[in-house]
């Protein structure tokens, strides 16, 4: 008997060509049941070309996915029975109310108890507005009604796609606490892509980056956030004395100018000794602010400053 562990996603060793060019090169990762799982990329990065593989649109040259232990290509009506997705804008008739246009997509799954719908305007917060028309809808209320119809057949692995694109603030923070509130309470797993990098810190535990068909970095936020260095800035108006003397301590990793000040990293815990190193020889510190590592400024470094093309790759 199979011991092995079921992953609710398990990509292994995919490659995807078209004509001579390499677009995936041997891509693995895992998502485990319940995780909210970011998933980067740059332009031309192939994440596209990915998603399509993991949902069969797209077959690989090599390699295989397995959604709960299930293989796309051997048994995909089995793999796709637990997955819904909202794939770019949510799919739906504006001149209906919320409740009909989640009656169509019950009427695909007629093991559906009629109660179903009640109880997913209920989880997704649109209860009190469930028989009015989707044209009357904000933007966060339309995405969390997008959110309603993948979650009609009750499957077990969500994949959003830009979640919280064009939505106001208060919108953003509606779809941050229901995905939250889906995972944690529902145990429902969450596959996020995205370039809003601040909300993936916000909500997911677990990232990959994906870089020229490479998946270049994997694994928990809070971990890959957690350096064994410190970063500082150091505002003073002797900047070129400052980063000589800065230059020449041992726990100092790299310094750097930027405009008005100094970007400095250190071992950690040795920031107050390069304050006090400064100040013995006679350099007037104005400010020296820690600088806390988000995923943007971890995402920007491991992809050479890639950030401004996370949104969409076309292969």
């Amino acid at each position: 008997m199979n011991m092995s562990k079921t992953y609710a996603l398990d990509v292994q060793d995919l490659h995807k060509s078209f004509g001579d060019k390499h677009v995936i090169r041997g891509v693995s990762f895992r998502v485990e049941h319940g995780d909210i799982f970011g998933f980067l990329g740059p332009n031309g990065s192939g994440k596209t070309t990915l998603i399509r593989m993991i949902l069969n649109l797209v077959h690989p040259d090599r390699g295989r996915v397995l959604i709960n232990g299930y293989d796309t290509r051997t048994r995909f009506l089995q793999a796709i029975a637990s997955v819904g997705a909202v794939v770019e804008s949510p799919s739906l008739y504006l001149h209906l109310t919320a409740r009909q246009n989640l009656k169509l997509i019950a009427n695909l799954h007629p093991e559906l108890p009629v109660e179903r719908i009640d109880e997913i305007l209920d989880l997704v917060g649109l209860s009190g507005r469930g028989d009015e028309k989707v044209k009357n809808y904000s933007l966060g209320m339309k995405q969390r009604l997008g959110i309603a119809q993948a979650l009609i057949h009750n499957p077990n692995l969500v994949f959003l796609d830009e979640p919280t694109n064009g939505i106001d603030p208060q919108g953003v923070i509606e779809i941050r606490e229901l995905i939250t509130r889906l995972a944690r309470d529902h145990g429902i797993t969450f596959f996020i892509t995205t370039h809003q990098l601040h909300e993936v810190e916000q909500i997911c535990n677990r990232v990959a980056i994906l870089k020229n068909g490479h998946v270049i970095e994997e694994g928990f936020v809070e971990d890959l956030l957690n350096r064994e260095e410190d970063e500082v800035e150091v505002v003073t108006r002797d900047r070129d004395r400052a980063m000589a003397i800065i230059e020449k301590q041992p726990y100092v990793k790299d310094v750097s100018r930027a405009s008005d000040r100094l970007k400095v990293r250190v071992e950690q815990g040795t920031t107050g000794q390069l304050n006090r190193e400064l100040i013995t020889q006679g350099i007037t510190v104005d400010y020296l602010v820690p600088v806390r590592t988000t995923l943007e400024h971890y995402f920007i470094e491991r992809t050479e400053g890639e950030a401004h093309a996370v949104p969409v790759d076309q292969k």
